[in-house]
This record gives structure tokens, C-alpha cells and sequence, in this order.
């Protein structure tokens, strides 16, 4: 569970960042924007492989042993729960 401990750390690190949207200058605007952008496109790259390995894991092929049917999945595994499916600002407010 090493990664999980990671993962958690890495959430609570970009959490502790406060954004200098509204007092920054144009440049440190402009350079907390693309760093931002930078962080994102990391997180989408681990979204979506942590998605096609649930899709994986999921298949049909596997019968009562994947991960879907073990976990009682309605949805498929893999698809954005409906969570990631809310609005910025509502899930902004939701955390």
C-alpha cells in the first residue's frame, strides 16, 4: 500500500497550494496557470490508466471473477462514477 500512501500525500500536497489567481502579476498568472495545466495532464494520464485497468479487470471474459462482479459494480468499472461526473463547483464544494 505504499502507492496508496503516495497517492494520498500527492492529493494533500496540491490541496496545500493556494493559486495566486486574483493577486498575482500577469507573469505569475500566466507561469501558476501552466503548472496548474501541467499537474492536470499528469492526473489524466493516471485516470486513464487506472480506468483501462479496471476495464480490464472487469471483463466479461472473467466471469464471476472480475473485478466488477466481485465488487457488485452496477456501473462498469471504469467508467467515471458519477462523482467525477459533477460540475468544478460543485464538487468544490462537496470536498
Amino acid at each position: 500500500m505504499h502507492e496508496a500512501a503516495d497517492l494520498t500525500a500527492a492529493l494533500a500536497a496540491v490541496r496545500a497550494v493556494a493559486p495566486r489567481f486574483l493577486t498575482a502579476s500577469d507573469t505569475e498568472f500566466l507561469a501558476d496557470l501552466e503548472l496548474v495545466e501541467r499537474i492536470g495532464r499528469v492526473v489524466d494520464s493516471l485516470r486513464a490508466t487506472g480506468a483501462a485497468e479496471a476495464e480490464h479487470r472487469s471483463r466479461k471474459t472473467l466471469g464471476q471473477e472480475s473485478l466488477a462482479f466481485r465488487f457488485g459494480a452496477r456501473e462498469k468499472i471504469g467508467d467515471p462514477p458519477s462523482s467525477a461526473r459533477r460540475t468544478g463547483r460543485l464538487a468544490a464544494r462537496a470536498d
